[in-house]
C-alpha cells in the first residue's frame, strides 16, 4: 500500500515533461456497513488509521528524501550559475579590446574603401 521509496523518489524527475500528480491518495476511514458489533467496526477503523499512518510516514520519508536531492540538486545548479556567469564576465573583458582592435581597423579602411568606392561608382556611371 505505501509507495516504494526507490521508485516514488525518482518518478518526478524522471519524466519532467510528463506531468506527476504525486503519490496516491490514501483511503479513506471505512464507512459503517452492517458490522455485527460496535467492536468490529472500531477495529476496522483502527486498522484503516493504522494503514493511512503507514502511507503517511512513507510519504514523509519520500518528501525528506526528495527535499534532501533537490538541495543538493540546487548546490549543483547554484554553483554552475556563478561559473557561468564568471565566465561570461571574463569573456566581455576579453571581447573589449578586440572591438575595439575591430573599430579601429575599419577606420583605418574608411578612406580607402570610400575612394574605391567613388571610383567604382563613376566607371559604372561613364559606362552607362
Amino acid at each position: 500500500m505505501a509507495p516504494d521509496a526507490a521508485t516514488s523518489a525518482s518518478t518526478p524527475s524522471s519524466s519532467p515533461a510528463a506531468p506527476w500528480s504525486g503519490p496516491p491518495k490514501p483511503k479513506r476511514l471505512p464507512k459503517r456497513k452492517h458490522y455485527h458489533s460496535e467492536l468490529a467496526y472500531l477495529e476496522d477503523v483502527r486498522e484503516a488509521k493504522r494503514l493511512r499512518l503507514a502511507y503517511n510516514v512513507a510519504d514523509l520519508n519520500w518528501i525528506h528524501a526528495e527535499r534532501a536531492r533537490l538541495a543538493e540538486r540546487l548546490k549543483v545548479v547554484d554553483s554552475l550559475c556563478k561559473d557561468d556567469a564568471e565566465s561570461i564576465d571574463a569573456l566581455e573583458d576579453e571581447i573589449a579590446p578586440l572591438r575595439k582592435r575591430a573599430e579601429a581597423h575599419v577606420e583605418a579602411l574608411a578612406p580607402g574603401l570610400e575612394k574605391y568606392l567613388a571610383e567604382g561608382v563613376g566607371s559604372i556611371s561613364n559606362v552607362f
